[in-house]
């Protein structure tokens, strides 16, 4: 009997934790474009281009075809409202279930950021680590995706600091 009780435990937990990581994606995305509105945010750059040398890269996203790369700093700002909810860790965990954040497999654990290069106006290349996230699934209802978004943005006018 007692077996049977572990067993029904688990299912239970591993539904909430389904559910939870389902909500937690949705909200995600809800904060992840409130704080793009709120901030007027334009700092995205296309990862092929040259980027100014002395550019904050830790303020900076960068996109191409595929992926949005976002900084560890900058991903902790946005997500500070949830963070009351869900530590980071189930906030990534979550996004990464739900086949919104790419991970590299290091081994038998999951290692979030990853090297990407950044082409400066100088010709230098710099190596950065950020989290990587499926373009794809950066939009709201089918709508606009991410980087759409700020590039409205830019047009309508200025960053707020």
């Amino acid at each position: 009997m007692g077996e049977l009780l572990e067993v029904v435990s688990q299912m239970c937990a591993d539904d909430e934790n389904s559910r939870n990581a389902k909500d937690i994606s949705k909200v995600f995305l809800n904060q992840l474009f409130e704080w793009q509105m709120k901030r007027n945010f334009i700092k995205i750059w296309d990862i092929d281009k040259e980027i100014e040398v002395n550019a904050d890269f830790n303020e900076t996203m960068f996109y191409d075809s595929k992926f949005v790369y976002i900084p560890e700093k900058l991903f902790k700002k946005i997500v500070a409202p949830l963070r009351e909810y869900a530590p980071i860790n189930l906030l990534k965990r979550s996004l990464r279930d739900k086949n919104i954040i790419s991970v590299e497999k290091n081994g038998l654990t999951n290692v979030y950021t990853s090297k990407i290069t950044i082409l400066g106006n100088d010709y230098s290349r710099v190596r950065v680590r950020m989290l990587k996230f499926e373009r794809n699934q950066l939009s709201i209802s089918g709508g606009l995706d991410f980087v759409d978004m700020c590039y409205i943005t830019e047009l309508g006018g200025k960053e707020d600091e």
